[in-house]
Formats: C-alpha cells, structure tokens, sequence
C-alpha cells in the first residue's frame, strides 16, 4: 500500500465533509468526484486517480471475505467507520476496472415527525409491532416450559424446577420493583 493513499483518502473525505455532501467516488482514470445537491463535482486540488489507489483502499476497509466477494460477484457493499463516521462502501466494476463510492451514514435515529409522517401514523406501527412481537414471544414461552417440563421426567423434578421458577419469578419482580421505586 502506499504511502501516500491514507492521506489522499483523508484530504478527500475532509473535502466531502467540510462541502456538506452525500457521496464521493473514486473511479481510476479520473479526479475524486464529489456529490452535492444531486450534482458531481470534481476535486480538481486532488490527483488523478489510479487502480492501485482503488485497490489500496479496498484493502484498507474490506475484510479479505469481502475482498474475495467483490471478485466472485463483481460487486459489495459494506461499512466502514473512520473516527466516528461511518461510510457505506459500494465497489463495483467499471469498464474492467473496480471503482469504489463512499458515503457518510447518519449515526442518529431520525424521529418520525422529522420525516413528515404523520404522528398516528408512526404510533400505528409501533402498535402493529409489539402486537407481532408479542405473538412471537408468548408462544415461544409456552413451548419452552412444556418442553422444559416434559424433559424433566420425575415428579420430585418437575417439583425442583416449579420451586426454582416461583424464586426466579420472585427475584426478577423484587429487582423490578425496587428500580422503579428507585427511578
């Protein structure tokens, strides 16, 4: 690897970040593109870019795993944290050779009024998925304390294990009561 490649990719992504951009792409033959406002726009203070350059950063934030999917199916996207931004990478092929597209990933959760979607909209799908969850859970409970049971075998273990549920039961409620006093 170069040298050289590091700081290349730091000056270009300091560029992106400081220009309030979405992406910025490395594609061999050309100057760093960046992405604002829907439109590309070239980093005309940065070098051209070359394959080995590519291939370095790949290098630097794909595992060899994704570096062996990338050659199989011509193609990957993954993510890479620097510092405490996080990139979505997408390489591909182009004209024979890998090109490769970063761009920076919100580490925020974005709250449903912010998206424009209607408050009651948002709370019907809260609803809809702690109704799918419980439909989950509760039958999952059931098959394993009969499978629980009917694995257990004698009546002095089925007693064992009903003595050490109630105290479980007793010891999680006391925890639970005492933090919502305490909160």
């Amino acid at each position: 690897m170069s040298s050289q490649t590091p700081l290349i990719l730091s000056r270009a992504l300091t560029a992106a970040a400081s220009a309030n951009t979405t992406d910025i792409h490395f594609s061999p033959g050309s100057r760093p593109l960046i992405r604002r406002a829907g439109n590309l726009e070239e980093l005309t203070e940065e070098e051209v870019v070359t394959t080995e350059f590519v291939h370095d950063i790949l290098t630097m934030m794909l595992t060899k795993e994704e570096q062996n999917t990338l050659q199989e199916k011509k193609e990957i996207s993954s993510v890479y944290a620097v510092e405490e931004i996080r990139y979505k990478i997408h390489a591909y092929f182009q004209e024979g050779q890998v090109a490769l597209s970063l761009r920076p990933v919100s580490g925020s959760i974005i709250p449903v009024e912010k998206l424009g979607i209607p408050k009651y909209i948002g709370e019907w799908f809260g609803n809809v998925f702690l109704a799918l969850l419980s439909m989950v859970v509760v039958p999952l409970i059931f098959a394993s304390i009969v499978s629980s049971l009917t694995g257990v075998g004698s009546n002095q273990g089925v007693g064992r294990l009903g003595g050490r549920t109630v105290l479980y039961y007793l010891m999680t409620s006391l925890i639970a009561i005492t933090i919502g006093i305490v909160m």
